[in-house]
């Protein structure tokens, strides 16, 4: 009799063990489909190649001319054309308008009658060494085109200034970090802290 007590209680503690363990199981099976559903991804994803990865800059060994090629590869645009910031002294208006070799030559340039967008003899000037130079050095402060004429583009720039903007840029950043897209997180020119810009480069 005391034995058959003693089989009786030790089948409940098995089957609870045995239960447990299957369940245990099932964790198992699930976590190795979720993994192997993850490496599938993974291998599926582009290989980012060394242009891609964010470069390991010293600024103290760089010459001046891997600083314009640096530049070149991070905002890449329009070839033909490019901006250059310009400020009103008396009004203290300011905005960004193409380089043209004929500007304020009266035979040829007419502002601010005819815009530089309808000018019928634009000569616009490319984006450069001489000119990224100069932006480089703070001798003038020049803006790139990024939509192509095919209206693809390089690089993406996101201005975010409402009250959610730091979630916001987050989301974004960790968007990027899955899908092995670079990303940069940079103030705005105005300094104000809830207007951070985000610099997406792209591939075509």
């Amino acid at each position: 009799m005391y034995k058959n007590d003693e089989q009786n209680n030790y089948d409940p503690q098995r089957e609870a063990l045995e239960k447990k363990i299957e369940e245990i199981n099932k964790q198992i099976a699930l976590l190795n489909t979720i993994k192997n559903q993850s490496q599938a991804k993974l291998q599926s994803l582009p290989q980012i190649t060394p242009q891609q990865s964010e470069p390991v800059i010293n600024s103290q060994t760089q010459t001046p001319a891997d600083k314009i090629a640096l530049f070149k590869s991070y905002f890449r645009g329009r070839e033909d054309v490019y901006a250059k910031l310009w400020i009103n002294n008396k009004t203290g208006k300011k905005g960004y308008s193409p380089v043209c070799k004929h500007e304020w030559d009266r035979a040829l340039c007419r502002k601010p009658i005819i815009k530089c967008s309808e000018c019928p003899n634009q000569g616009f000037l490319s984006p450069d060494e001489v000119a990224i130079r100069q932006h480089l050095t703070g001798a003038q402060i020049m803006g790139v085109y990024p939509m192509l004429k095919n209206e693809s583009c390089h690089f993406l720039a996101m201005d975010f200034d409402k009250e959610n903007w730091l979630e916001d840029v987050g989301a974004i950043v960790e968007t990027c970090r899955e899908e092995g897209v670079p990303s940069a997180v940079e103030r705005s020119r105005s300094g104000r802290g809830d207007l951070p810009l985000l610099v997406v480069p792209t591939v075509v």
